[in-house]
């Protein structure tokens, strides 16, 4: 997969720079650069992306344990007689 990149190789020399953000703030390079990948790169960078932040989430605070049972578990999860 390539990385979002300053310049556009497809624009001539007779073209004006693209702007690389939007008047609101938004990179466009980004954009492009995901517009650029077919629909499994994207979705592989997604998932990386996702592994990343449960990955961060894991370290900042474990994982909630199941609450315990008072009594009434072991009844429903015994099967029926």
């Amino acid at each position: 997969m390539s990385e979002p990149a300053e310049t556009n190789p497809e624009s001539g020399p007779e073209e004006a720079p693209r702007p690389t953000h939007s008047e609101d703030g938004v990179d466009l390079t980004l954009i492009r650069w995901m517009l650029s990948l077919t629909p499994r790169e994207r979705l592989l960078v997604a998932q990386k992306y996702a592994q990343s932040i449960v990955g961060v989430r894991r370290l900042i605070a474990p994982p909630l344990k199941a609450p315990a049972c008072r009594g009434s578990c072991a009844a429903a999860a015994a099967p029926p007689p």
